[in-house]
């Protein structure tokens, strides 16, 4: 940088003022906050800055531009620590070069279709995270972690389910006993590190419907036995049930929800609000959806039982159209059947068994 002749100390320059090689600009001299206006001339090899005590050269090797992003100004960077704020020029490209991702974010923000399209990317991308990558990488993060964590998610699971939901059992000792045979079969089968438990409720509003907590406790409604044929669809019933706890299924679901509220916090930008979003919108946009790829995934783990143990697959099938009449029109609240189980039109290839 080249101090020349004594120049005038201040300089009235509107940031109109804009020539093929001149432009004016707010001069930082990076050591106080007092600004100063100065005009910059643009040479072959050098910059001129004209308004400060003295004229200074400076050679272009050595100045350094920041990106074009937008109208917004862009600083012209000295060696010294000092920088000059002007307004974009085209100038300031062949100084400084448009080489940075600001320059392409810049570019693609002047072009409509290329903004269009980045929108379109970024949909399509948050897209295959939430109903792709996150859920394949729960379901191997799910199987790395003890099965006591899920003992610990559904420990206090049955008796919030006893107080807003079921009513004591009314099924006869006998009819327990036998079922209860049944479902020792189906744990074995499962080889898992679960503590199987066989629950008998009364279903209320509930009606016909039987639950997986992730501790491994399965709550099978008197309303649900009623509506069987013979214990084999029942078989059927509880095996898809084990499919949901031996799958990790609330385990899954809970990575699930949680990641999506991060990316969700992550885009918004608003972190403080993660548990929030935890709790509300991921349970709004995935569960559902998330839900009904479990059910299916249960379903295959219920007919695949049913093979091993001999039983006809379509004593399942049977029972699902069955229980999806029942509830034809839903049952409210968070424990409605036709909210979370695929249609019984889509759980019948097994049924030609």
């Amino acid at each position: 940088m080249h101090k020349l002749q004594p120049q005038r100390s201040s300089l009235t320059c509107s940031t109109s003022m804009l020539g093929s090689n001149m432009i004016c600009g707010t001069y930082l001299d990076g050591k106080t906050s007092a600004p100063k206006t100065v005009e910059v001339h643009f040479g072959p090899e050098t910059i001129r800055i004209l308004g400060l005590e003295e004229t200074l050269e400076v050679p272009l090797r050595s100045v350094d531009v920041s990106e074009a992003l937008g109208d917004t100004h862009r600083s012209i960077l000295l060696g010294d620590g000092a920088r000059i704020d002007v307004p974009n020029s085209p100038e300031l490209d062949r100084i400084g070069g448009r080489h940075g991702v600001f320059s392409l974010v810049d570019a693609l923000e002047r072009r409509w279709a290329y903004s269009a399209l980045a929108v379109v990317f970024v949909i399509g991308v948050c897209w295959a995270i939430v109903t792709i990558s996150i859920p394949i990488a729960a379901k191997h993060l799910a199987a790395a972690i003890p099965v006591k964590l899920d003992e610990a998610i559904g420990t206090n699971g049955l008796k919030l389910l006893d107080r807003f939901h079921f009513e004591p059992t009314g099924l006869a000792e006998q009819e327990q006993t036998a079922i209860l045979e049944r479902f020792r079969p189906i744990v074995q089968y499962a080889q898992s590190d679960h503590q199987f438990r066989l629950e008998f409720r009364s279903g209320r509003r509930v009606g016909a419907n039987a639950f997986a907590l992730p501790s491994g406790i399965i709550v099978i409604t008197d309303q649900l036995v009623e509506l069987s044929a013979n214990h084999e669809e029942l078989d059927g019933v509880l095996g898809h049930e084990v499919g949901h706890i031996v799958n990790r299924h609330s385990l899954r679901r809970l990575l699930q929800s949680s990641a999506t509220a991060m990316l969700l916090a992550t885009f918004t930008g608003d972190l403080a609000s993660l548990s929030s979003l935890a709790a509300s919108i991921p349970t709004v946009l995935v569960q559902t959806g998330y839900s009904r790829d479990f059910e299916r995934e249960a379903d295959r783990y219920a007919y695949e039982y049913l093979e091993f143990a001999n039983i006809p697959a379509r004593r399942f099938t049977d029972i699902l159209q069955r229980l999806e009449a029942s509830h034809g029109g839903g049952v409210e609240g968070p424990l409605g059947y036709l909210s979370t189980h695929p249609p019984s039109s889509e759980r019948v290839e097994h049924r030609s068994n």
